[in-house]
């Protein structure tokens, strides 16, 4: 599979543009989706070190580490 890359305003996105900080401090997320569910996330990376796994049943492990946000509270 072929990794997706950032894209170029990826910085301004990841300094938290668009979320509601809780604080300046990262968190490591997890989630399990279908493989239809998170086939945009293999386009629209979430963080760098962004991981899909796909686990053989129809769905994919995505994790990623991002800004703690009110958001994903």
């Amino acid at each position: 599979m072929k990794r997706a890359t950032a894209p170029r305003d990826s910085a301004y996105i990841a300094a938290g543009a668009f979320g509601y900080p809780e604080s300046s401090e990262t968190i490591r997320i997890e989630g399990r989706f279908t493989s239809s569910a998170a086939a945009h996330l293999s386009e629209c990376l979430l963080a760098d070190d962004q991981e899909i796994v796909h686990d053989g049943a129809g769905t994919v492990r995505v994790s990623a580490t991002v800004l703690d946000t009110k958001e994903l509270r």
